[in-house]
């Protein structure tokens, strides 16, 4: 995965995401995925405490039911634990999530999805702040999709994340969009 802000290199993340499956009656989906990110940041450092390339644990529990092959209701659990190279950046947290995907008329499929991070507790104090932060959250969003072909699908996406901190200067709204095709194979 690779970000940019604006026109310049932010985030190269390398994932690896297994997971263990458990389908019930064909309709109950249970999945447990020990998600493995190795963060790389293009930045520039005032302070070594400051480096935000980390090692990512985000083991995650979800419980999904099918309507049919493709539309489906999930409720989900994050435990995350952040190793950073600097200390401004090492923290574990939780997060719940839901999500929905249902059918639209004309081939079009609607995604609704929310997320609630409970609380980020940072293990150290910010070097520039001088205080411990903790964070909670909340994400909103929602997919439209269209299936152009078989094997191919265009996605639209809009999310709005809500961060509040300890520290006001980690608090902030975001607005997110994308477009996204998809292939099967």
């Amino acid at each position: 995965e690779f970000s940019l802000l604006g026109s310049s290199p932010f985030l190269s993340s390398l994932i690896f995401r297994p997971a263990a499956s458990h389908l019930a009656k064909n309709r109950f989906l249970t999945q447990i995925t020990p998600q493995v990110r190795i963060d790389n940041f293009s930045q520039t450092l005032l302070t070594n405490a400051q480096n935000r390339d980390a090692t990512n644990f985000a083991p995650a529990l979800e419980e999904s039911y099918f309507f049919n092959q493709r539309h489906f209701a999930r409720l989900g659990y994050t435990y995350e634990q952040n190793w950073a190279e600097g200390a401004d950046w090492d923290y574990h947290g939780h997060t719940i999530g839901g999500e929905l995907f249902l059918p639209l008329p004309f081939k079009f499929d609607l995604g609704l999805r929310a997320s609630w991070l409970i609380d980020k507790h940072f293990d150290n104090d910010d070097s520039v702040l001088g205080a411990r932060r903790n964070d909670s959250g909340q994400t909103a969003g929602t997919t439209i999709s269209y299936k152009l072909f078989k094997k191919l699908t265009l996605s639209g996406h809009y999310d709005f994340l809500r961060n509040a901190s300890s520290l006001a200067l980690f608090t902030y709204n975001r607005h997110i969009g994308g477009v996204t095709f998809a292939t099967e194979f």
